[in-house]
């Protein structure tokens, strides 16, 4: 239901998914309605854990969840898991903030598509990562878990965006980060240790470790002051408006910000998770 909440429980041990899960926010009372337009529902916690472990087929689903003051939010999963199909991990218009790492991604089996999110002020340790993910090649099966972050916003992190060293095959595809915005991280704003595909993104600060590339087919990056405000939308005069990949939006999941705002309102997407409307 929509509103905030105050959370005083630690989930930080289990939280095994042996079926399909999705953890939605913003309905309206009794959970039979919701617009789809701002609201959204607000976890408000002093410093616990939550983790998440989705098993085999299982997906997962995070929408317009707001995760405030967690210790971090953790989802991971487990190559020891017999052979098959495994889930998609999707996370969307949700925002992990005031955390020591905002969202932590380790996943050896399930493919994760994160969009229209925001990882902001998670800086309590001066390793404190927006957003933290690594993915993982399986030689005994012959599966990558693909990775995907398109139009989002890390800000005032320490680090915005992680991309952990992982494994990697021949023929696995780059991690795909696109129409993304890292800005006002402290350390850096993104760090690269894998094969990345950066495409339409902005950033002022960028660190590739020892395997990280970008892939040819990166393009149209900015490296230029995201000029955002409290809210996280673009100010008159960003580079950010009006300058995105409107490809990556063709599903009906897709058509709206953070805020619930149209995610295309004048013919180009901007970058980051929330239209400017200009």
């Amino acid at each position: 239901m929509k509103g905030s909440f105050n959370v005083n429980f630690d989930f930080g041990s289990s939280g095994k998914i042996t079926g399909d899960l999705a953890l939605r926010g913003g309905y309206d009372e009794g959970c039979a309605t919701r617009l789809s337009a701002a609201a959204m529902t607000r976890l408000k916690a002093q410093g616990q854990g939550f983790r998440l472990f989705p098993r085999q087929a299982s997906d997962l689903t995070i929408e317009r969840i707001d995760f405030d003051g967690f210790r971090s939010i953790n989802i991971v999963d487990n190559i020891a898991e017999p052979a098959g199909r495994y889930g998609l991990v999707l996370v969307s218009r949700s925002a992990f903030r005031n955390a020591q790492m905002g969202l932590d991604v380790t996943l050896l089996r399930h493919d994760v598509h994160i969009e229209n999110s925001l990882f902001v002020d998670n800086k309590a340790l001066l390793t404190s990562r927006g957003l933290f993910l690594d993915t993982f090649h399986n030689p005994g099966t012959g599966q990558t878990s693909i990775a995907s972050v398109i139009n989002c916003t890390m800000r005032n992190n320490s680090v915005g965006l992680t991309l952990g060293e992982g494994t990697t095959s021949a023929t696995s595809p780059p991690t795909l980060i696109a129409n993304t915005i890292a800005s006002e991280n402290s350390q850096t704003d993104i760090e690269l240790f894998r094969p990345t595909e950066l495409r339409y993104s902005l950033y002022s600060t960028l660190v590739l470790g020892p395997s990280g590339t970008l892939a040819a087919s990166s393009t149209n990056n900015l490296r230029s002051p995201a000029m955002l405000d409290p809210s996280h939308r673009p100010l008159p005069g960003s580079r950010a408006i009006n300058s995105g990949e409107n490809s990556y939006f063709p599903t009906p999941l897709k058509v709206r910000d953070y805020y619930g705002n149209a995610r295309i309102t004048n013919v180009v997407i901007d970058r980051g998770a929330v239209e400017s409307n200009w």
